[in-house]
């Protein structure tokens, strides 16, 4: 078996079944004899899995299925998912996310050349909103493409190093994974940031990622998502730092990288934060945070934000650029207050 789509459900009824006719359509005029899709239903409440079984009724491919009695998150399903995969190389799909046409033909024809020591990735994808409709074509905002060489190798050092300055996807579904790489790594315990931390863990490892351009992937945005909590990077701030002690502990690590760890926990960890304290009335609270977050930052670290790292131009990107400002100048947390104070006004 070459290769296995894992899909975790809970309660998606309302999408499991554009997931699985997306799925179908992605194998015509591959061999699906070749394709197995093992589907672990976490508990749903809903008939989740017996769409899903219906719309696969009559598929080439092989089909496993295994219903839990108890819920045990995203991670957990995955895992079981894992256990079940006979594919040499394991992808995992969001039940709520969909494939474009030609997507199983594109991954089999990339793993041609693939070692069991190779990830391979796609990160330019398509968004679409709650109804399918598309949001945008080619959505490169998770690709850097200024700092992608599509088409080659890429170590996993140098992909530990993008990941920590937020330059590649942080998710799994943008990769097709060798399985003893899963099956040794994966975090299946119930907990969000499952995904980076996984990646982290698989890091520290001999291993490579290779990019491609192509689309394959229709990622759902949806309103209800965990990541689109306001405090979803706050609640897992714990497992932000335990990334970083993965990364500080791999073989290749040095200290030279420290300024990419301290990014990495001011972009997820101490920006959400203060950005959160910004929304409450006590600025004094604010002051306090802002100050211990710019003494904590090294001015090796935030100069190097500024001048060297190539950090992206997103929003974190550009605060992370200024905050030479907040080590200069204690005052300067006044200007940040106002700053998110406008930006939450704006959003409503």
């Amino acid at each position: 078996m070459k290769l296995s789509l894992i899909l975790a459900l809970h309660n998606v009824e309302g999408y499991v079944a554009d997931c699985v006719r997306s799925i179908i359509k992605a194998t015509d005029g591959t061999d699906a004899h070749g394709l197995e899709v093992v589907i672990v239903d976490d508990a749903s409440q809903d008939r989740s899995l017996e769409v899903a079984l219906d719309e696969f009724a009559g598929w080439g491919g092989s089909v496993a299925h295994i219903r839990l009695d108890e819920n045990v998150g995203v991670g957990g399903a995955r895992g079981r998912g894992v256990a079940l995969a006979r594919g040499r190389f394991l992808w995992f799909i969001d039940p709520d996310d969909e494939l474009v046409p030609d997507a199983i033909a594109t991954v089999i024809r990339r793993l041609g050349s693939a070692s069991q020591s190779t990830i391979i990735e796609f990160p330019v994808i398509h968004r679409i909103d709650e109804l399918g409709r598309t949001l945008a074509f080619a959505d490169r905002s998770l690709a850097t493409v200024a700092s992608t060489r599509f088409g080659s190798s890429i170590s996993g050092a140098e992909y530990a190093l993008r990941l920590l300055c937020r330059r590649v996807p942080g998710v799994l579904w943008t990769k097709v994974f060798p399985a003893s790489v899963l099956q040794a790594h994966l975090v299946s315990s119930e907990r969000h940031s499952e995904d980076i931390l996984t990646l982290f863990r698989i890091l520290q490892e001999d291993c490579s990622v290779v990019q491609f351009e192509e689309v394959i992937y229709r990622y759902r945005d949806r309103a209800t998502s965990l990541t689109r909590s306001p405090n979803y990077f706050l609640r897992n701030a714990g497992q932000y730092a335990e990334c970083v002690e993965l990364a500080r502990s791999a073989p290749w690590w040095s200290p030279t990288f420290d300024w990419a760890s301290d990014y990495f926990l001011f972009s997820r960890v101490e920006m959400p934060r203060m950005r959160a304290l910004a929304r409450g009335e006590n600025e004094g609270d604010f002051r306090n945070e802002f100050r211990r977050a710019s003494t904590a930052a090294s001015w090796r670290s935030v100069w190097w934000w500024l001048v060297g790292a190539k950090l992206p131009f997103d929003r974190v990107g550009i605060l992370a650029r200024t905050f030479v400002l907040a080590k200069a100048v204690p005052s300067s947390w006044r200007l940040y207050l106002l700053y998110w104070r406008r930006n939450a006004a704006r959003k409503g």
